[in-house]
């Protein structure tokens, strides 16, 4: 399943809504049953299921953090090895962010998620 369409069919299921506001990036928020549906399944998956998905989550905030870095902070000298993919595969349908404005941006908005 496509992530835009499992995002569409929890929106028209009314079991998310689109979080958006002129100063962030487009969010989507899980409802309070859907969050706990969502833990319960993730519990049930086999423990290298768990590790995957964990794994696919992990690099993609590694390669967007990076590629925003580069936005935001140019070419100074970096430690960590360049991301694994293009930004433009990042993101299924609107890049996640163009230029240094929309890349601080999202920054902010994932901090938490990056901590």
């Amino acid at each position: 399943v496509r992530v835009d369409e499992a995002l569409g069919e929890l929106v028209s299921s009314r079991l998310a809504v689109l979080v958006e506001s002129p100063d962030r990036p487009r969010r989507c928020r899980l409802h309070d049953v859907a969050r706990s549906h969502a833990r319960l399944r993730a519990r049930a998956l086999p423990e290298s299921g768990r590790r995957s998905v964990l794994r696919l989550a992990v690099d993609f905030y590694r390669d967007a953090a990076a590629h925003a870095d580069a936005l935001v902070f140019g070419d100074r000298f970096r430690i960590q090895s360049p991301p694994t993919r293009p930004l433009p595969q990042l993101s299924v349908k609107e890049p996640l962010f163009v230029g240094r404005s929309d890349a601080l941006d999202w920054l902010d908005a994932e901090r938490v998620n990056l901590e």
